[in-house]
């Protein structure tokens, strides 16, 4: 009886046939592997690109005011890295003497009437007039004015938890500048005791009423974001 003898030419010729086709498969897969990895990259860089352009275009554009804030909690500043900052035009019970906030609270009604009188993420427009070196509230626009005087200019609101978020209440601030802050706010700049010397914001404002932060003046000290 004769033994099979295997075939060692047909089976190294299929061997090489399979890896030909392997590498082919290989090869036509890896671009396509690779531009689904390039594409979401790409798009993260973008994004990321994106983020700072709105702050550019304000401080391009904007113009230069100032405003009073003071800490929200002073002694807070010492015990983290952000600081939050509080505004009059934050607070409604200063808005809702201004024309137009009726007019607001029917259009948007919120909640409440006494505690939540305007709806949640109500935008609205502020518009803001100079006085000397001061700039005040005015009156209460529920659309972007389309054009206004040479003295006066709006700024862009957010209805939030019965406050105005403007996008200048909360910074970052190292720790070093935060000590020194600390130190000035707390440590004897005070008009007299119980009362927190104000702190100015120099801000910029764009004809859309966006606002973007440039420096805190705290005493005799600049801080620059």
């Amino acid at each position: 009886m004769k033994s099979k003898i295997p075939n060692l030419q047909s089976n190294s010729s299929k061997y090489i046939n399979f890896r030909k086709s392997l590498h082919h498969q290989l090869n036509s897969l890896t671009p396509i592997s690779f531009q689904r990895l390039l594409i979401p990259l790409m798009l993260q860089t973008f994004l990321i690109l994106l983020l700072p352009l709105p702050s550019l275009y304000t401080q391009l554009t904007g113009r230069t005011i100032i405003l009073q804030t003071t800490p929200v909690d002073p002694y807070d500043i010492r015990r983290g890295s952000w600081i939050d900052l509080s505004y009059d035009i934050s607070n409604p019970q200063t808005l809702k003497k201004l024309p137009g906030w009726k007019e607001l609270v029917k259009k948007y009604p919120g909640s409440h009437q006494q505690y939540y009188p305007v709806a949640e993420g109500t935008n609205l427009y502020v518009v803001m007039q100079q006085d000397k070196n001061r700039w005040k509230p005015l009156k209460i626009a529920i659309q972007l004015p389309k054009s206004l005087p040479e003295n006066q200019i709006v700024i862009r609101g957010k209805y939030r938890y019965d406050t105005i978020n403007y996008g200048i209440e909360k910074y970052y601030m190292p720790e070093p500048e935060r000590e020194k802050m600390s130190q000035e706010i707390l440590g004897g700049i005070q008009v007299r005791v119980g009362q927190i010397k104000p702190m100015l914001i120099e801000t910029k404002i764009d004809p859309q009423g966006q606002a973007v932060p440039v420096r805190m003046q705290v005493g005799d000290r600049i801080y620059n974001f």
